[in-house]
């Protein structure tokens, strides 16, 4: 398994996509599009970023354009992108709005055939999305399960929650 690279912001894309192209090459071959999602030749190993940024009311933007720079330079499709860049964001406003939410984390991992992210921050009590129960809608669960082939969380004291989730590339 890669080391993954941590960021911190105030984050430059254009050096990291410079770093990321010298580094690794990024050249990717497309093999065809199968239905909505496009697929791309398997990576011999997973690509993993980590971003760490403040829990504040400009975080979700941050982690937007972050996610968005990520997943193009990996060479994901666009509708792909769209899907990830949507829960990321729904999951870090979540993150942001909690009071004594210090900072958010954000891990993209790209293993063959999908993408899988978690976000954590310092809450101590269950996301939102986690209500199950009939009338307790959640944009957030509502996204997750629209996008998403599979997502869960966990709460671990003290670090606080996770919420994870895997969408098909």
């Amino acid at each position: 398994m890669s080391i993954p690279s941590i960021h911190l912001l105030p984050f430059q894309p254009e050096s990291f996509l410079a770093r990321m192209s010298s580094v690794e090459g990024l050249s990717r071959r497309l093999r065809g599009a199968t239905g909505r999602r496009a697929e791309h030749s398997p990576e011999r190993r997973p690509r993993e970023e980590v971003l760490r940024l403040l829990a504040t009311v400009e975080a979700p933007a941050q982690t937007r354009r972050f996610v968005a720079d990520i997943l193009g330079a990996w060479g994901v499709a666009a509708d792909v992108r769209d899907d990830v860049v949507l829960v990321v964001s729904e999951l870090v406003s979540e993150a942001a709005r909690y009071p004594l939410a210090v900072h958010v984390e954000v891990r993209l991992t790209r293993r063959a055939g999908r993408i899988e992210l978690a976000v954590s921050d310092l809450c101590p009590e269950p996301p939102s999305c986690a209500d199950a129960r009939p009338g307790t809608a959640s944009l957030v669960r509502a996204v997750l399960d629209g996008c998403s082939e599979h997502w869960d969380w966990s709460l671990s004291a003290p670090a606080g929650r996770t919420v994870r989730a895997s969408i098909a590339c």
